[in-house]
């Protein structure tokens, strides 16, 4: 039965049905003072042993090796977990990883001050699309390591660690990365930190059941309205309508003026179509409801910046294609939608034959999303190989302009990988060759490289085409010390600033490229001659780092001390593309992270970069 506000009848059984509940409350409650009060957590959960977990790989490959970017959601945990009990577990040490599995070592945290991690920490970019720093970052989060020693800052609570790691995976959107630090958290089950931050991570994967577990028949007794709506919904789900809008009389008694909660209870209840203007404000809870009543969702939702409710928007079939598609591609980038996912979100979209045989046209003019799409589509089907190079290759530099070019690079990577190195081809090598380097794993581009090398023995052309992409190669670690000169640094600036047919290049940005080759270069252990240094001094303004992060950074580094460094590398460089961090900063990062012993992910940091940036 549903329960209309503005029925008289339905009034009637409101009545008599609060009666009835008055009864019970009053039963219940006096239960209640013999148990003591009820708890939040779900009565079946115990603590359970630490659990242990491989890194995730790419096929064939190591995780944050230098030549893989592993594509998306770029979890360092798959499902199924092996699991080892300590003998001794600190409640704050706990986690998945450790050294053997993909983690780092139990003392990375040695000589840090708990006052830096606690003040730091939950400054991490959360939303960063840069997957190798995103790869650091949670196995940080996720290692079984001594929590640092000494006191919380000055005037400040002492915070659970366990809670600001659980909130900053929750807040990356890695929804395996949390369930596996909780499982190995003694405090699940009784944390209401814990709790809520899992309870909002299960809303956003369309869990509802696991809501549900973990509020039934507690809720009730709390006055949190968090919790309250929380089991509002579940009763709704359940069926329970006029029970969840007697709890909705309830919330309003005490102040309670969430009219979207209201609307969509109305939506999920009776079948209602409230039109909702906005949503940038809304809360976990919202989208699952506006999912499970299949409403349209208003358009600011695409420009949501938490990567979890972009993966949501992207996996919910009723929504507007454009809208799935935006969000789909910002999801893929912050690593917590599959690439292939994103893939089959492209492949789904019905175009007609005259769109596809446009799409070339249509995505230099349009370079949305949706154009991005019927390209992917158009190639997808091309069964020549000379044309489909072509589509591959316009669709990775129009990538550029739209600040998609990794997203693109890992979209076309296995057709490109179906495209065989020839002589008719050479002119795809350069593009085809940076898009496997950035994805990984390097090796994958020995053939364009190969190819390209050969035919410069001839070929002018194939001679400045080297050139440009041997640098590059040099930071994949795919052009050993025997191949390699400084003076191949003067043969890369000279084919940079070469024209191009009519357009010859832009000084300016030729320069701007040089300046972040170079300190890649000599931050990954090359040095570059004065002389090509001095080719990019200009007048210009540059960034100033923060003097104490910095300062902080290099203590950190000198002194090996894992966990700090990465912690402070990824809040320097900040959420963007690395391609666009200052280079200065971003070789600053690349040397503090060698200086560590990450030399690994230093160097896949600096293709990462260089890649972004055009190079």
């Amino acid at each position: 039965m549903t329960v209309s506000r503005n029925n008289p009848r339905s009034l009637r059984v409101l009545t008599l049905l609060c009666i009835g509940l008055g009864a019970l409350v009053a039963a219940d409650g006096a239960v209640a003072q013999q148990r003591g009060p009820a708890s939040l957590a779900p009565r079946t959960l115990d603590a359970p042993p630490v659990q242990q977990a491989p890194l995730q790989q790419t096929p064939g490959e190591p995780a944050a090796q230098p030549d893989v970017v592993p594509e998306g959601p770029a979890s360092v945990l798959p499902l199924g977990v092996q699991s080892a009990p300590l003998a001794a577990i600190d409640p704050e040490s706990v986690g998945p990883l450790n050294r053997e599995n993909g983690g780092f070592d139990f003392d990375m945290w040695n000589g840090t001050r708990r006052g830096l991690v606690e003040t730091m920490l939950p400054q991490m970019p959360a939303r960063t699309v840069s997957p190798i720093l995103r790869n650091v970052m949670q196995r940080l989060l996720l290692t079984n390591a001594q929590a640092p020693a000494g006191q919380s800052s000055p005037n400040q609570a002492q915070k659970n660690l366990v809670v600001l790691r659980a909130a900053q995976l929750a807040a990356m959107g890695d929804a395996a990365g949390l369930e596996a630090l909780l499982k190995t958290a003694p405090a699940r089950g009784t944390d209401p930190a814990l709790l809520r931050i899992e309870a909002d991570m299960a809303y956003l994967e369309s869990d509802n059941s696991r809501v549900c577990a973990l509020v039934a028949g507690q809720s009730g007794t709390s006055n949190d309205a968090y919790w309250r709506k929380a089991d509002i919904f579940c009763q709704a789900l359940a069926g329970q309508g006029p029970r969840a809008w007697l709890g909705v009389d309830m919330l309003r008694e005490q102040g309670d003026k969430d009219g979207l909660f209201v609307d969509l209870l109305d939506a999920v209840t009776n079948g209602a179509k409230p039109k909702i203007d906005s949503m940038a404000k809304a809360q976990p809870l919202h989208f699952a409801m506006a999912r499970v009543a299949k409403i349209a969702l208003p358009a600011d939702v695409a420009t949501s910046d938490q990567p979890a409710i972009l993966r949501l928007i992207a996996t919910t079939p009723t929504l507007p294609a454009e809208q799935r598609l935006e969000a789909a591609e910002r999801a893929e980038a912050m690593g917590v939608l599959e690439t292939k996912l994103l893939r089959e979100i492209y492949a789904s979209m019905a175009f007609p034959k005259e769109q596809l045989d446009k799409a070339l046209s249509t995505a230099q003019a349009e370079k949305t999303a949706l154009s991005r799409a019927l390209l992917y589509v158009r190639a997808s089907r091309e069964t020549v190989p000379t044309a489909l190079a072509q589509i591959v290759q316009q669709a990775l530099i129009l990538s550029r302009d739209s600040g998609r070019y990794q997203t693109q690079a890992r979209v076309y990577r296995d057709l490109i990988m179906g495209l065989a190195p020839s002589r008719d081809l050479i002119w795809l090598a350069p593009e085809a060759a940076r898009a496997l380097l950035a994805t990984g794993p390097a090796n994958s581009a020995n053939a364009w490289f190969d190819m390209l090398r050969a035919s410069a023995v001839l070929d002018d052309q194939s001679q400045r085409m080297r050139d440009r992409l041997l640098p590059l190669a040099r930071l994949a670690g795919v052009v050993r010390d025997p191949d390699w000169s400084p003076d191949a640094v003067a043969s890369w600036y000279a084919a940079a600033s070469a024209p191009e047919g009519a357009n010859p290049p832009d000084a300016d940005d030729v320069r701007a490229q040089a300046v972040m080759l170079f300190n890649l270069l000599e931050a990954t252990g090359d040095n570059v001659p004065d002389s090509e240094w001095e080719k990019t001094v200009s007048s210009g303004s540059t960034v100033v780092p923060n003097a104490s992060l910095w300062r902080q950074l290099q203590t950190a580094s000198i002194a090996g001390r894992v966990g700090e460094t990465i912690m402070l590398s990824s809040v320097a460089l900040g959420a963007g593309s690395t391609g666009e961090a200052d280079p200065t900063v971003l070789r600053f990062v690349v040397e503090s992270l060698r200086g560590a012993g990450l030399e690994k992910e230093a160097r896949a940091l600096a293709v990462e970069a260089a890649v972004s940036s055009g190079i």
